[in-house]
């Protein structure tokens, strides 16, 4: 059995802890006892561009970049066909 001392500022180093591990303490009566606890990545939330009523495009969320790209591209050729203009060289 190994054992660990706690610091001044109520530390305690556990010597096959990574940083940044998390566990969840139980306390009975004079035991402690922790278990790691994994942690739940958020999952992630799905993204689009949105016009505002300015004409500008405002990203909602996170997207892939050649979907951002794809989508300002597909609304600049709207604005320069409406405009009467040619599509711009790409």
């Amino acid at each position: 059995m190994t054992t660990a001392t706690v610091d001044d500022k109520k530390r305690v180093r556990l010597p096959n802890a990574r940083p940044g591990q998390v566990f969840a303490v139980e306390m009975d009566g004079g035991k402690v006892v922790l278990t790691p606890v994994e942690k739940v990545e958020p999952k992630p939330r799905r993204q689009r561009l949105i016009k505002t009523d300015f004409g500008r495009l405002i990203l909602s969320e996170r997207l892939p970049d050649d979907e951002i790209v794809a989508a300002i591209r597909q609304d600049r050729d709207r604005d320069s066909e409406s405009a009467g203009l040619l599509s711009p060289i790409r």
